[in-house]
């Protein structure tokens, strides 16, 4: 009898510890997948930034270079 006791809780408590681990497991991969995104979501913020300001800067030059034509013609002119 006292093999049985002893043999249903070690099951039991195998049974316990494993479910446990799985959840832990679980919230320990979504915390993963959690960062993964906010970092993913972060990295493609900073792209769009980037490219963004890239952009401007682009037309900024290109501004400043018609400018700089169109004063170089009248002058010319």
């Amino acid at each position: 009898m006292k093999k049985i006791i002893l043999a249903t809780a070690l099951l039991l408590s195998t049974g316990i510890l494993s479910a446990n681990a799985q959840t832990k497991e679980k919230s320990i991969l979504a915390t993963a997948d959690a960062k993964e995104k906010s970092i993913l979501a972060t990295a493609d913020a900073k792209e769009k930034s980037i490219l963004a300001t890239a952009d401007v800067k682009e037309k900024s030059i290109l501004a400043t270079a018609d400018l700089k034509e169109k004063s170089i013609l009248a002058t010319a002119d």
